[in-house]
């Protein structure tokens, strides 16, 4: 460097002219340059300066040249080398070529994973630089590079990294490391990737979700997601009686596409192909929804189309369904044999005077009521056609579908049918604007003989306790419809709506959401998100009651008497329900010096439910029916009714992300909630959510020493949600109707005080917190998640148990008293593998959840007794008291000596194979004092599931089991009781009871059976009918909810046919139950006491998958 420098100075003082006009030449081949300035120096006399180890770096000279200027043969010599020269006076230097500057290049592209869905937060950077940008909100990346870089490196935590070449328009799709670690999850007004969540937050994907196939959404996700219990009160066809609750907490709040649409049934009746993902929003996390979210969150988001070719499927089945269940009853022998008992047991006559009364009863003819009534099994079907497709600026879903589910009745007059429709559509003009469509509508129609909401449950209910021997027609004649005993209702009669008369619901649902998203220009990571729902529902439902006359036949007479069990009427009922949701977000997402990852997301939200109900009646005079019209009937005695409803809130959301390096989580959620209920000074609360994670496998003591812990992930949360509580508008006086009082010859209407002002009520306040692990270990194999969770809620409704003087005038009103505590756990195991072409998985989930008052307002305890036997500050309160049972009389003797079973009667209708219970305090006598807590009441605490599935080539193969526990059930009346409501027909299982051989000797012997003997009353029974061990049974269930088998026909066939994918399949759904043998002949699942309401359906279905 100091010889070059010096060379250079002195060059710029001497002439050049003399060394241009030097003139040479040369004729050489493959010589070393080393060679050719020795040939040159010859021949001009020029120094030549040069670095050796430099000239190593260029290559042999091949030149002929003659009498061309020393430069000019330089230039000739240092062609394509990485050399150059400069000439000073007599001296030449030979030195290296600077490098030219580089030219910047931009690379451009979007990261996608493998279902084409866009990765924000990938970084990207130039291979051996440190120069890179991360993905936007759509994946998108753009960022300049030296014209020199070939590669650039896309990664991802929990994603394989990729290296493509530089370019612009480029789409890198990365793949899972562990598919499950980053699944992209819908959680409150966003939508974030699993690894990162710090909440205990479930989701399920459409293709999980349809593997059951039910009319209902809410049934399809039994025993699939922990924490969510799914239990239905009945079946009947558009129902929807189904108890969904989380955790044990309750029934949650709803959320579909963005917008709390907050009814169970809404929520069931959603297509279960239209649904992309739903998400369980099961701790604090919920807290951003506010009020109301205090049993958590169901979030829904539907399908809205993906990119690609234009697809037209086809998704049927067909199937028939019949009762999980079916009591059997007596027969017409068993039936008069009991009955024969009953008065013998009870009063010491038989009913029959002898033996040959008794053998003519049991030989009357055997009507088998539920036959007479029912069908075996019903058939159901449904279809779906969706036309699904899209571009980069446009992308759509359309779907529209048709579902029949028949009922049970031999008269085809219960069933239930829906039409609906549904499309999604995405619209991005260009880069920074994107605007989505979701319609969406519903309408069916549901129909049963009866007005009533549970006329299904006294025609049941009939159709099993009627008395056996009683004919379905009046001395069998078919005009005329017997008035059987002991009911008095013919269920065959009633089960015919042309006779009997019906109810009709017939409903209309529209439900549309428009939004608009905008990426700010120039303003990386920022985004406005405008969007509008408006929903409108039309409910018609008609009830037409016809006379329905039956009789008695008297053979001493030959004559038949009628009875009229009803007054014709017509009743016309009109429901309008509208929703208007209106949101404004602002949302950030910001990486920062590649390793902070920020995310901000405001929300302002306004909402509004208005709704309206008309009611009229009117009815027909004597036998004069004309149509089903309400216009036809008398205005005579008619009646009318109806009320109107506008619910108003506004929110303001936040909720502010954090991640270091994906391994360090925060979030923190608020919402301030206001609410038209409550006084001015209550309408408005604040319910904050903190929550975090420490990702332990991205520590480097982990991640650089294992490849088993693929995520291990600690987490907890801890927020602030309410719950509604008491009637609104408490706080403004106002007037009731009340009685009335007749001045002169007219009535006045009467009205009295609504009450005493409670402005000091608000919400019920819940306190949430969870602590949990998440564990991924081998890719993904194998997947554990366990949570620990508490509830607090304070403000739970009471009245002041504080005495008042009569003269007072007014009852005190509801207050916030109360506060209770639920505590639990939650866990999940899954395993998945693939060996070749067979691909398999197992999973299971289960959680425990129970409540326990913390403050009761009571009346003081009188005493130490009191305070054990009937306190709940401070207890669970889902443990029941009762007698035990340690056995059964076996003999007078036994009962001579025993403990007197009933302070009413002693021991003196105590019979042998009566129940003997235990006298906890030993003074010998059975009373409240010998209860204990011994039961599991209420609904389950306990729920579980278990998923297997497997593949292999074309075949698949789907398991699912479903159950629950802690709890007990006990059936009352036809079903738990023999001979009950005035000697109704009793369940077969009850013809297993102790006897005497002979009830006409006295002294015959007494043949032991399962149950008591036979007594109709219950003063007749002793203390058998006391709140039992043996008379409440453990309810716990395990229900193979759900068997399929499919197959895919292979490609090279698809091709031959035309079509893209065609899977026919098998589906058992409700097949078996595993549980108490006495519950077998009833259902778990049905806790209704009395087991009457529609049965639970098993159903076998076949269908088929098609898409061209």
């Amino acid at each position: 460097m100091k010889l070059s420098t010096l060379m250079l100075l002195i060059g710029f003082f001497q002439p050049r002219a003399e060394a241009e006009a030097q003139e040479v030449s040369l004729n050489i081949r493959n010589a070393p340059l080393a060679k050719v300035f020795n040939m040159l120096k010859k021949q001009t006399g020029y120094d030549f300066l040069y670095v050796s180890e430099e000239l190593k770096k260029a290559t042999p000279v091949t030149l002929q040249v003659t009498r061309k200027p020393l430069a000019e043969a330089l230039r000739l010599c240092l062609t394509d080398q990485p050399l150059t020269f400069e000439i000073h006076n007599t001296t030449v230097l030979i030195k290296q070529k600077a490098e030219p500057p580089p030219q910047d290049k931009k690379v451009e592209g979007v990261v996608v994973d493998q279902k084409g869905e866009p990765i924000p937060g990938a970084t990207v950077t130039a291979k051996g630089t440190k120069l890179g940008t991360t993905t936007d909100l759509q994946g998108k990346f753009s960022f300049s590079v030296p014209d020199n870089i070939a590669v650039i490196v896309v990664t991802y935590v929990g994603m394989k990294t990729v290296e493509v070449s530089t370019g612009q328009g480029l789409r890198v799709m990365l793949e899972a490391t562990d598919e499950a670690l980053n699944e992209v999850v819908v959680v409150g007004y966003g939508r974030l990737r699993k690894l990162s969540l710090t909440g205990s937050i479930s989701s399920i994907s459409n293709k999980d979700i349809i593997t059951t196939r039910a009319p209902s959404l809410a049934v399809a996700l039994a025993g699939k997601v922990p924490g969510l219990q799914i239990r239905q009160n009945n079946g009947t066809p558009g129902g929807f009686s189904t108890n969904i609750n989380i955790r044990g907490m309750g029934t949650p709040m709803f959320v579909i596409d963005g917008v709390v649409r907050n009814e169970p049934t809404e929520f069931q009746k959603l297509n279960p192909e239209d649904i992309e993902s739903i998400t369980v929003l099961k701790d604090a996390s919920a807290a951003i929804y506010g009020i109301n979210s205090s049993n958590g969150v169901i979030l829904v988001k539907t399908k809205s189309g993906t990119k690609g070719p234009l697809r037209v499927s086809y998704s049927g089945l067909a199937g028939v369904t019949r009762p999980t269940q079916h009591t059997k009853m007596m027969d017409v022998s068993q039936y008069w044999e009991i009955r024969n008992e009953d008065a013998f047991n009870s009063t010491g006559t038989p009913y029959f005077s002898s033996k040959q009364a008794l053998a003519e009863a049991q030989a009357l003819p055997y009507t088998n009521w539920y036959k007479e009534v029912f069908q075996q099994v019903a058939f159901q079907h449904q279809h779906n056609i969706t036309i699904e497709g899209g571009t980069d600026k446009i992308s759509t879903y359309t779907n529209i579908g048709y579902m029949t589910d028949n009922g049970l009745l031999r008269s085809g007059d219960i069933g239930y049918n829906k039409y609906s429709f549904r499309n999604g559509t995405t619209f991005q003009p260009n880069k920074y604007v994107k605007v989505e469509l979701n319609l969406y509508g519903f309408t069916d129609y549901r129909k049963q003989p009866g007005t009533w909401d549970d006329a299904f449950f006294y025609l049941n209910k009939a159709a099993h306790g009627l008395i056996p021997s009683e004919g379905v027609y009046a001395n069998n004649n078919p005009l005329y419809y017997n008035r059987p005993r002991t009911f008095s209702d013919n269920p065959l009669q009633f089960s015919q709506r042309d006779i009997f008369g019906y109810g009709e619901w017939r409903d209309k649902f529209f439900q549309s959401f428009l939004a608009m998203t905008i990426n700010v220009p120039n303003v990386e990571g920022l985004q406005l998100r405008f969007q509008g729902a408006y929903d409108g529902k039309t409910t018609i439902r008609t009830r037409v009651q016809k006379r329905a006359i039956n009789y008695i036949y008297s053979a001493t007479t030959d004559s038949y008497t009628p009875y009229n069990n009803y007054d014709p009427s017509i009743q016309e009922e009109a429901g309008t329900t509208t929703r208007l949701n209106f949101q404004g977000h602002i949302l950030y997402n910001k990486q920062i010096a590649q390793h902070h990852n920020v995310g901000v997301v405001l929300v302002a939200e306004a909402r509004q439910d208005n709704t309206r109900y008309l009611s009229g009646k009117r009815f027909y005079e004597g036998d004069l029916f004309t149509i089903d019209n309400i216009d036809r009937a008398p205005v005579t005695n008619q009646q009318a009714g109806g009320n109107t409803g506008v619910f108003k809130y506004a929110s303001f959301i936040g909720r502010f992300n954090y991640d270091y390096r994906s391994k360090y989580l925060l979030e923190f959620a608020f919402r301030e909630d206001g609410s038209y209920r409550y006084a001015p000074d209550k309408r408005w609360g604040f319910f904050p959510v903190i929550s975090g994670g420490w990702r332990i496998s991205e520590e480097p003591f982990l991640k650089n020493n294992t490849r088993v812990i693929t995520d291990l992930k600690l987490r907890g949360s801890y927020g602030t949600t309410a719950q509604d509580a008491g009637n609104p508008f408490q706080f403004v006086p106002g007037y009731t109707s009340y009685n009335g009082y007749v001045l002169g010859d007219k009535f006045i209407s009467g009205y009295t005080n609504a009450g005493l002002l409670n402005a000091n009520l608000t919400w019920t306040t819940s306190k949430t917190a969870d602590i949990g692990i998440d564990v991924s270990l081998w890719n993904g194999k194998l997947d554990f998640t366990f949570d620990l969770f508490r509830r607090n809620r304070t403000g739970l409704l009471a009245t002041r148990a504080q005495a008042l003087p009569n003269t007072f005038g007014a009852a005190l009103p509801q207050e916030n008293l109360n506060s209770d505590r639920t505590d639990g756990f939650e866990m999940s195991i899954g395993h998945k593998n693939k060996i070749g072409e067979f691909e398999y998985g197992v999973s299971g989930n289960m959680y425990v959840g129970r409540t326990q008052m913390l403050y009761l307002e009571r009346a003081p305890f009188r005493s130490s007794y009191d305070r054990w036997r009937n306190g709940a500050a401070d207890r669970w309160q889902d443990i029941g008291w009762g007698y035990q049972v340690t056995g059964q009389y076996q003999n007078y003797d036994a009962i001579r000596n025993g403990v007197i079973e009933t302070t009413s009667y002693g021991n003196s209708r105590t019979l042998p194979g009566d129940y003997i219970h235990e006298d906890v305090n030993g003074d010998g006598v059975i009373n409240g004092k010998d209860m204990m807590p011994i039961f599991w009441n209420g609904q389950p605490k306990l729920g579980f599931g278990l998923n297997i599935n497997a593949s292999w080539r074309g075949l698949d193969f789907n398991m699912l089991w479903q159950g629950a526990g802690m709890y007990s059930l006990r059936y009352s009346e036809v079903l738990g009781q023999v001979l009950a409501l005035d000697a109704a027909n009793s369940p077969a299982i009850y013809y297993d009871r102790w006897h005497q051989a002979d009830i006409y000797d006295p002294n015959s012997a007494w043949i032991p059976g399962r149950f008591p003997s036979t007594r109709r009353l219950d003063s007749d029974n002793g203390a058998n009918r006391l709140e039992s061990d043996i008379q409440r049974v453990d309810a716990t269930y395990a229900r193979l909810k759900n068997m399929e088998i499919g197959y895919r026909l292979p490609n090279s066939v698809l091709r031959f046919l035309g079509v893209s994918r065609f899977r026919c399949y098998v589906n058992l759904f409700n097949p078996l139950v595993i549980c108490n043998s006495y519950l077998k002949s009833f259902d778990p699942e049905i806790t209704d006491g009395n087991g009457f309401q529609y049965p639970l359906s098993k159903g076998y279905n076949f269908g088929v998958n098609l898409t061209f």
